[in-house]
Parts: structure tokens; sequence; C-alpha cells
């Protein structure tokens, strides 16, 4: 495959934005682009299990880059139940919700809003896959990513999850 933009937004956050100045060991380097690259290629289940590897404290996912949250969400939202509760111990996907809405409950952080905006939005999208019951809170997740959207495409993404979770609870 050829390198994408995907690729290069990656790099850069390495090697040339914020997080160029931390210290970033070899290992935690090889454990980002395998996991990053099992993502690309939706090896949710792999990666489940990689990054269990690595994140021992859940509330540590705050630590990564934006795009890294962002593929640690889509391996919540589209790995199977049973690899999630094998490598994490949470019993249902409502609970890895319920988690990530609990990290961004503590937004006394301004310099991580994107961070924030990743974390909110894949706990709306998580309970969202959970099932009605948890519908309405969903819509506070989708409303609290828009509220920490850093742009139009990311406050578009969320308003439309929530305009969707709306009509959802309407035909309820």
């Amino acid at each position: 495959e050829s390198f994408s933009d995907y690729h290069a937004k990656f790099i850069e956050e390495i090697f040339i934005g914020e997080f160029a100045n931390k210290l970033i060991l070899q290992n935690d380097f090889k454990f980002l682009l395998e996991f990053r690259n099992l993502v690309y290629e939706k090896k949710y289940s792999v990666a489940l299990e990689k990054l269990s590897l690595f994140v021992k404290d859940f509330a540590r996912i705050l630590e990564f880059s934006p795009q890294v949250i962002s593929d640690i969400g889509k391996v919540f939202l589209y790995g199977s139940s049973e690899k999630i509760k094998l490598y994490f111990g949470f019993e249902s996907r409502n609970e890895v919700a319920q988690s990530l809405k609990n990290i961004s409950s503590n937004k006394n952080d301004n310099t991580k809003k994107e961070n924030f905006f990743y974390i909110d939005f894949y706990a709306g999208r998580i309970f969202d896959k959970s099932g009605s019951q948890y519908f309405s809170l969903a819509k506070e997740s989708f409303l609290s990513a828009i509220e920490n959207s850093i742009n139009d495409i990311t406050f578009d993404n969320a308003l439309l999850c929530y305009l969707n979770q709306l009509k959802k609870e309407s035909i309820k």
C-alpha cells in the first residue's frame, strides 16, 4: 500500500507536533506503529490484545495523541465483546463507554481538548451500540464531543451522531 495522509499525520504527530517533545521509548514507538497498523487493517481483535499488553491503566489513554485515542475507540467499538472481556475485564461494551465517560468527566486540562473530543465521541458511539437503554448516555456523550470539537469536521461528525441519536429516541 502507498503511504497515505493517515500515515503522514501520524508521523507528523510523533516527530514534529506537540508529542515530539515527549520522550518516546523504543518499545512505545514500536507498540504505536504496530497498534495503528492493526487498526488501519481493521484487525480489531488483534489490536485489542496488543493494547492490553501496553495499557494496564485504562485512564492512561488520555496521554496518547488524538489519533491514537481515536484508534483505541475504534477497537472497542468494532472489536469483539469476548475479546474486550478477556483482555480488559469489561463485562459489557457499555462498561467501556462508561469508563470513557468517567475519563472525560475530569476535563481539567484544556490543552487536551481534541483528546476529550475523541473520548466523548467514542463513548457515544459505544453507548449507542450497547442498546436503546443507553441512548440518553450516548446523546450526552455526543453533546460533550460537540463542545470539544476542534474544527468543522469534528463538529459535524459529533452533531450528525447526536441528531441520529435524537431520531432513534423519537422512534423508540
